[in-house]
């Protein structure tokens, strides 16, 4: 069965069918899914899965580490440039997140055990 919000879009079906209400562990996964709901604070979620590809290569693949290191210069060039939504807030939270979810692995051991203990 399908829930109605995912019928209309295909990006929004396939989200539906592939990750919506399952269970994540995966570090890496759990970082992507914090900055998508981050940039879609004012906007539909179906406006943020058309730019995902965008925020994979923009952050290489949400690895958490490289994002954490990020210069100030580069998110400026982010917010010019990248197929993201370019709102200068949204962009810096991804190296706030990114520490401080560095941050929880170091305490916690892993990004999944913090959230799911």
């Amino acid at each position: 069965m399908i829930c109605p919000w995912a019928l209309k879009d295909e990006f929004l079906k396939t989200y539906h069918d592939e990750e919506w209400c399952r269970p994540h562990h995966d570090d890496t996964y759990l970082f992507e899914m914090l900055v998508l709901e981050g940039a879609q604070a004012g906007l539909s979620w179906s406006t943020i899965l058309k730019r995902r590809e965008g925020y994979r290569k923009t952050f290489f693949h949400f690895d958490i580490s490289r994002c954490a290191g990020m210069t100030d210069e580069e998110m400026e060039e982010i917010g010019r440039t990248a197929p993201v939504i370019r709102n200068r807030r949204k962009i810096n939270s991804v190296r706030q997140n990114a520490r401080a979810v560095l941050a929880i692995q170091k305490e916690w051991g892993s990004f999944s055990r913090y959230l799911w203990h």
